[in-house]
Formats: structure tokens, C-alpha cells, sequence
């Protein structure tokens, strides 16, 4: 199995009327955004390039479950938009493996929270100025947004890993 760190960015946190606005992946050390105005075109070359892949991936985010792969599913309902049935199985959530499957009060934490702690470069700035970053249409900017949030999961997951937390 081939691991692929992967982020998403969107205009907001509603499946339904929010768009998805960049696709970020790390795959075997190469970094890909998807970026289109069009989200339909931007699902289909994200799909795409999933089918590509010389087998099935693994793929790696923080809170990738209930944001990222739900978002990503909807969104690709709405445009009738054909996606891998063989992935469900086959992801890892960081979120959930460091907050030890505990949702209560006491296990909160972000990305950012994780990446302090352990010490690992910081995000460059936030959600909502990534929102502002599409408006703006500078896609060089968000790309680079997007990609370091998942350089930051890839480090936090290459250090699970290695304490044997995964």
C-alpha cells in the first residue's frame, strides 16, 4: 500500500453549499496541488489521478475522516462524479489516533496545536485567509498554504511512526 498525505482547502465548512477550493498530496515525496476554478474539473483530475496510482493509497490527514474525505465525497455526489469504493478502508486520522479516539472535552487539539508540541514547523496562516486567498484568485499563494499543511502532516505522521503511536 502507498501512503498519500493529503489536505483540503474550502470556502467554508458546508458540504452542500461550500466548494472545495485546492486538493493538496504528498505521494512518494513528490507534492501535487489540485487547484481549478471549476470544482467539478478539479474533483474529476483529483479522481483521476487517484486511478492513476499503481495501486490502491493509504491515505494519511489530520482530521481527514469527518473534514477532508467528507467534503470530498459530497462534493463529487453532487457532480456525479465517480471516486475509488476501495479507499474507505484504508485511511489513517491522525486526529483520531492522537486524540486516542476521544472526543471529549479534554482531547482537543488542531493541527497546529500537534505540530507545536512536537516541535515541527508551524502553518504559514490560516483557514479563513485561505478563503481569502481564493477570492483573491492568488493560487500560488494557496497552493503553497495548502501543500504545507500537508508537509506538516507528513511530519507528524513520519514521528508517530517512528514512537509507535501508528
Amino acid at each position: 500500500m502507498i501512503d498519500v498525505i493529503l489536505d483540503i482547502e474550502t470556502t467554508g465548512f458546508n458540504r452542500f453549499e461550500d466548494r472545495i477550493t485546492a486538493i493538496g498530496v504528498i505521494y512518494a515525496n513528490e507534492e501535487k496541488c489540485f487547484i481549478n476554478e471549476s470544482e467539478e474539473e478539479l474533483l474529476k483530475e483529483f479522481w483521476r489521478w487517484c486511478d492513476s496510482l499503481y495501486e490502491c493509497p493509504r491515505f494519511i490527514g489530520f482530521n481527514l475522516i469527518p473534514f477532508d474525505f467528507d467534503f470530498i465525497y459530497k462534493r463529487s455526489l453532487k457532480y456525479n462524479i465517480t471516486t475509488l469504493k476501495s479507499i474507505r478502508n484504508s485511511m489513517v486520522d491522525l486526529m483520531n489516533v492522537l486524540r486516542f479516539y476521544n472526543y471529549g472535552s479534554d482531547s482537543k487539539g488542531k493541527l497546529e496545536d500537534y505540530a507545536m508540541l512536537m516541535n515541527i514547523n508551524g502553518k504559514l496562516t490560516n483557514g479563513l485567509e485561505a478563503i481569502k486567498m481564493w477570492e483573491e484568485k492568488n493560487f500560488d499563494k494557496l497552493k503553497e498554504y495548502c501543500l504545507q499543511d500537508c508537509r506538516i502532516t507528513k511530519e507528524l505522521y513520519e514521528r508517530c511512526a517512528k514512537l509507535k503511536i501508528i
